[in-house]
């Protein structure tokens, strides 16, 4: 069903914090502060929530598909797909590469109708892994 962000980030707050040995609440409020920084909106269809945090070695992605919607504010009050993660700040190469991963997948043309569309879990899956978008290599010189 639909909800609100905040309801959102208290779902996986209390998720996250049992996986991380990490305050739910301090895990809420690093959500709501990065939120009330600058909206993690891309799009109207699709938010990428994310936070960096004080634990090493750690990254977690949790991708969401709500077709009632997700309430973000009153500009965004309708978001389908949500690419939620943390990463520790000795990962911030890996959360700049994630957050350039994403907004390729996204701006596909066919990602919404085929994000709404998709079956099951699975179907979701492949439409993340099995999607065309640069790749990053490293160049020699």
């Amino acid at each position: 069903g639909s909800l609100t962000l905040y309801e959102l980030i208290d779902i996986e707050a209390q998720r996250l914090s049992m996986n991380l040995n990490f305050d739910k609440e301090e895990l809420i409020t690093l959500f709501k502060e990065r939120e009330q920084l600058n909206t993690t909106a891309f799009t109207d269809f699709t938010a990428i929530p994310h936070i960096v945090i004080d634990k090493e070695d750690f990254f977690s992605l949790t991708i969401i598909r709500c077709k009632e919607g997700i309430k973000f504010n009153d500009k965004f009050p309708s978001i389908k797909s949500v690419f939620l993660f943390i990463s520790s700040k000795n990962l911030r190469k890996e959360h700049l590469h994630t957050l350039a991963s994403i907004a390729s997948l996204v701006r596909d043309s066919n990602f919404e109708e085929n994000w709404l569309n998709a079956k099951n879990e699975h179907y979701i899956r492949d439409l993340i892994l099995l999607s065309e978008r640069k790749r990053m290599t490293k160049q020699t010189k």
